[in-house]
């Protein structure tokens, strides 16, 4: 799908469609109790958007250094972490 430079807001959701569909295949795949998005911007839409879709916990987090605050780090079973 080639999707013009010109129309930036149709290119951005295009790319959050794909995340949410790639994430929901993966969701059929395999077991997933809570969605990680480390970015809350096109990352964290789809993300968003598979786990309501799918009733499941989601979170995001955002950190300067690139790395996840230790306050928020967990071990769940199961967690889908979502990367931009």
């Amino acid at each position: 799908m080639a999707i013009s430079r010109r129309q930036p807001v149709l290119r951005e959701a295009a790319i959050v469609r794909l995340i949410r569909n790639r994430i929901l295949e993966l969701l059929e795949k395999e077991p997933i109790d809570l969605i990680h998005a480390h970015s809350p911007a096109l990352c964290g839409l789809g993300a968003l958007q598979a786990a309501r879709s799918k009733r499941l916990l989601s979170f995001m987090s955002y950190a300067l250094s690139g790395k996840t605050p230790p306050s928020i780090r967990t071990k769940p079973a199961r967690v889908l972490s979502a990367t931009a």
